[in-house]
């Protein structure tokens, strides 16, 4: 709402500006935009866009055409968060941590440019650990895929991992 209004008063206003005075109102919008999107909790993945295989800040005000680097999150329609990491040079980089719509932990595990790196654990929506495995470039670590894994089913039990499809 804040936004709207500030953007009506900045439109109408510059009906009756100087070109110097409408300079100064388009770029006082564009910082308070700014601001709305790049928070302290990260950017909102709707104000990314993809191009190639990296996200980029929608910047309808700039020609800066890099890729982000910083936290980025994604909410749910109710806006509870669905998940969360950073991206480095518009990839996935570092930790990410995802919910399920109830509110529990889905996965938590980290990547490297893009791809999965390290230990990954995903979750079942009643809590229950449903897998754990270490990756290297987006694959399980092991000429057998299913030795560096352990997978449960939904009430705990230690199950095969192929069972998990």
């Amino acid at each position: 709402m804040k936004q709207t209004l500030l953007i009506i008063t900045a439109l109408m206003l510059m009906l009756g500006c100087s070109k110097e005075e409408r300079w100064k109102l388009t770029m006082k919008t564009y910082k308070f935009h700014q601001e709305q999107i790049l928070t302290k909790k990260g950017v909102n993945i709707l104000d990314l866009y993809l191009n190639g295989d990296k996200l980029y800040l929608k910047d309808y005000y700039s020609a800066q055409n890099k890729p982000y680097s910083g936290k980025v999150f994604a909410l749910y329609k109710n806006g509870q968060k669905s998940w969360e990491g950073t991206l480095k040079d518009g990839k996935p980089n570092g930790l990410g941590t995802g919910w399920h719509k109830n509110g529990m932990k889905r996965y938590y595990g980290t990547t490297k440019d893009g791809k999965k790196n390290g230990r990954w654990t995903y979750w079942y929506e009643n809590g229950q650990k449903k897998f754990e495995g270490t990756y290297k470039d987006d694959e399980v670590i092991s000429s057998n895929p299913f030795i560096s894994a352990k997978c449960w089913d939904e009430d705990g039990n230690i199950i095969d991992c192929h069972e998990l499809g």
